[in-house]
């Protein structure tokens, strides 16, 4: 309903404005969404998942609803904030029932276009709020997650794209390391102190910052490593034999892995960076022990040479040259998955083909060679992600 100030603390009558039967509107938010300095209404409509847009007209009524189908998710809360710098108002959803937050950019007339979904893990995200928390002039999200009792931040431009959990610090408390694929970091959740820290690289001289928070909103003085850019994927696992988690990551853009290794709490040592092959572009990453040794190996998708690579690990965290086993022609390999499939014991691969939109096994052969199987499936609609 809408009540009309009179200026002197009181209010018209109630009018209401009709969003649909069963609509069930949870939330709104107020905003100029068709730039003509007159407000504008967004509205959740939980039972029919969508939002609705009202426009105003500048003298306390509003023009019929316009709404945006959500797909699955039944929204609780609607933020409006200028996402992407363009001067237009965009809209913000947190839903239910489907895992994300849903982003609709403006168009500057009132309508939006196509709904852009960001996982949050939860199941039941239902408060938004915006702003620029980490002073780097992009406007974040913020939403609370009711159903796991946490609050989830989206760092605008950061594409968070792979995520390791594991004990980084040997304090018992699982940690947790981001790759972000657009502006070249790796964000890090140290355990031990319930503090968060902040890790991030510096792209203008090629290193990673890590900063330990104190928990007062101070950190300590940044501590530099230094790492290959646009790391797509990461994995972790103890390459030394120290008790550590080391990092592996595969990189896109110089067709590299690096490899740092933890010596301290919360420090990583400088990267061990070796080639995979020109015009891999790297994807996914896994670490398993494929040739019975007891020592671990790296497993990646080549996306560029339509390849999987392997790499078997010594003793003193090198890696042999790689081993290649073609995926066919314009398969473009993307993510992978390791497992024993076809319980001999021994680890088999399985790998998500981007371009040819199906998936495929590689079976073991104990010795870190591998037999390809036919593909499970061709009749994806869309390509296949781990």
């Amino acid at each position: 309903g809408i009540l009309l100030g009179n200026s002197n603390g009181t209010f018209s009558k109630q009018s209401t404005l009709s969003t649909g039967p069963n609509s069930h509107p949870y939330s709104l938010a107020v905003g100029y969404l068709n730039e003509d300095t007159v407000l504008d209404i967004a509205v959740t409509n939980h039972g029919d998942q969508n939002v609705g847009v009202l426009l105003g007209n500048g003298d306390g009524t509003f023009r019929k609803q316009m709404t945006y189908s959500l797909g699955a998710a039944s929204p609780y809360s609607v933020g409006i904030s200028d996402l992407n710098n363009d001067n237009r108002m965009d809209l913000i959803t947190t839903n239910n029932g489907t895992n994300n937050i849903i982003v609709l950019l403006g168009s500057g007339n009132g309508s939006f276009g196509n709904l852009i979904p960001y996982a949050t893990g939860s199941y039941s995200t239902i408060f938004v709020a915006v702003g620029n928390f980490n002073r780097d002039n992009r406007l974040d999200i913020a939403v609370i997650n009711n159903d796991t009792e946490s609050i989830s931040i989206l760092l605008a431009g950061s594409s968070p794209y792979s995520i390791i959990v594991g004990h980084l610090n040997n304090d018992t408390q699982l940690d947790i390391v981001v790759t972000n694929y657009n502006d070249h970091t790796v964000s890090v959740l140290l355990g031990y102190d319930t503090h968060l820290d902040i890790a991030l690289t510096n792209t203008g001289d090629g290193t990673v910052s890590l900063l330990l928070g104190y928990g007062n909103g101070f950190f300590s003085a940044q501590r530099a490593y230094s790492i290959s850019f646009f790391s797509y994927s990461l994995a972790a696992g103890d390459f030394n034999n120290d008790s550590r988690l080391d990092i592996v990551a595969a990189n896109y853009a110089d067709n590299s892995i690096s490899v740092l290794l933890a010596y301290d709490i919360g420090a990583l040592g400088n990267e061990i960076s070796f080639a995979a092959a020109d015009g891999s572009l790297l994807r996914g990453v896994v670490v398993s022990d494929v040739n019975n040794d007891t020592l671990l190996d790296v497993i990646v998708a080549n996306y560029g040479t339509n390849t999987i690579g392997v790499f078997l690990g010594h003793d003193n965290s090198t890696f042999e040259n790689q081993r290649k086993f073609s995926m066919g022609f314009n398969a473009h390999p993307d993510t992978i998955a390791i497992g024993d499939f076809n319980k001999d014991g021994q680890m088999d691969i399985a790998v998500a083909n981007h371009g040819t939109k199906n998936i495929a096994l590689l079976l073991g052969n104990r010795n870190g060679m591998f037999q390809t199987q036919d593909s499970l499936d061709n009749n994806y609609e869309l390509p296949p992600l781990f």
